[in-house]
């Protein structure tokens, strides 16, 4: 069968999407990849990740700074701007579709050319792109809904234009989709209240594989510090970093954090003078993050894994980040903000983890002290989120259903005849 899986960002950004394209072709299915480069740094990094893939990629050249993209750049933000400024007068669906997404043409013609079975959404801005392909190519679409795009501080809530366009997509695309997939059960709950569908969750886990070689917790050296680790693409404000530093602040001298990201420039200042005012500029340190391969066995040289977004907005208190799920499978103790979505897998595995109210720093570091002083608390605490990564927060079991979608989706005649020709 010919799958295409089409996005807005970097496949290096959007481990959902590779996940499903490594298991999609690892079933001998053809797999195809539409997205955009928009982002220099973050187009190194694809290449490594790529390199190593049975899927094929056509990602539309959008670099500002590439002699050959920088054409396309400059006509398809011209093209964008125009749509969004004739959506905001005229309302029309088409203009929100062309407005949100750059590049919207040529990604739809690429999508097209892989002649796809299913096409599959990644990111509201590619739901159309995937419906009007299907359409075409008389196929089906579906749609992972990763992140509430309409409801997210650092895209649709920036704009109330922008925001009406997320919101006249979904409506518009969700209800006739082959299936919807959310990352949680809150996030699944409002889809279905918004627009009366049955999303089915799949969980932002990691294949089991990725634990190779790793060992589980009460087995891994210890030093005479407490280590406390941030991963993320970005490093900016309204994330928790604040929270981090103040808690650190109040914790012993044994109490080290390290933060994997991308700073934001505007960000920096402001969070150099907090770490410099509260006197703990000694004991942070910021490095690049790392490859997406060395990803999980890097974190796992750390003791509790923060995850401190703000519930200052519908996704962020819905959604459920990946790091969660890359620090539990890892076997480190859990630190995170109690949001609707969080709390659905602290609760699950109690011992593994812990909640706070978000912007709380003092109840940060009183949850934390205890695992400072005490090692035994701390590697019992560490094991019980191994377990639960080992048991039950994988992908492993997790991509079944991903898969009972995927062939629901397709076509019964056309999967009876590919199913044929591979046995």
């Amino acid at each position: 069968m010919r799958i295409c899986l089409i996005s807005s960002v970097h496949p290096w950004v959007n481990p959902r999407l590779v996940k499903e394209a490594d298991l999609l072709a690892s079933l001998g299915h053809e797999v195809s990849v539409v997205t955009k480069r928009v982002d220099q740094w973050s187009d190194e990094r694809d290449a490594p990740l790529l390199a190593t893939k049975r899927w094929s990629t056509d990602r539309i050249n959008l670099l500002r700074h590439d002699p050959a993209g920088r054409w396309r750049w400059l006509t398809t933000a011209v093209r964008s701007k125009a749509a969004l400024t004739g959506y905001r007068f005229s309302g029309a669906l088409w203009l929100a579709e062309e407005g949100y997404y750059r590049g919207f043409t040529d990604t739809l013609k690429a999508a097209l050319r892989t002649r796809a079975d299913l096409f599959i959404a990644h990111t509201q801005g590619a739901l159309p792109i995937a419906a009007r392909a299907a359409r075409q190519a008389g196929a089906k679409y579906a749609f992972d809904c990763e992140d509430l795009l309409a409801e997210e501080t650092a895209d649709g809530l920036t704009d109330p234009v922008l925001r009406r366009a997320i919101l006249d997509i979904e409506r518009a695309y969700l209800p006739q989709a082959a299936y919807v997939t959310a990352t949680s059960r809150a996030m699944a709950a409002h889809l279905a209240s918004s627009y009366a569908i049955t999303p089915r969750v799949v969980l932002n886990v990691f294949p089991l594989a990725e634990l190779t070689g790793i060992p589980r917790p009460a087995a891994r050296p210890r030093g005479q510090t407490t280590e406390l680790v941030w991963m993320s693409a970005t490093l900016g404000a309204r994330r928790g970093l604040e929270d981090a530093v103040r808690a650190l602040a109040k914790l012993p001298e044994t109490a080290r954090l390290t933060m994997f990201g991308r700073m934001q420039p505007a960000f920096e200042p402001e969070f150099l003078s907090l770490v410099e005012q509260l006197g703990v500029t000694a004991r942070i340190t910021i490095k690049p993050i790392p490859e997406p391969g060395l990803v999980m066995s890097t974190v796992s040289r750390f003791d509790v894994g923060l995850s401190l977004d703000l519930n200052d907005s519908l996704n962020r208190s819905l959604t459920i980040c990946n790091k969660v799920f890359l620090y539990l499978q890892a076997g480190l103790l859990l630190a995170a903000t109690d949001t609707p979505g969080q709390r659905e897998i602290v609760d699950s595995a109690p011992r593994a983890g812990f909640l706070y109210p978000p912007g709380d720093a003092d109840a940060l570091a009183a949850r934390l002290e205890p695992f400072v002083h005490a090692r035994r608390g701390l590697i019992e605490a560490q094991e019980a989120a191994w377990r639960a990564g080992e048991q039950r927060y994988n992908w492993d079991r997790e991509r079944d259903v991903f898969l009972d979608a995927v062939r629901e989706a397709l076509p019964p005649a056309r999967l009876a005849a590919a199913a044929a020709i591979a046995s």
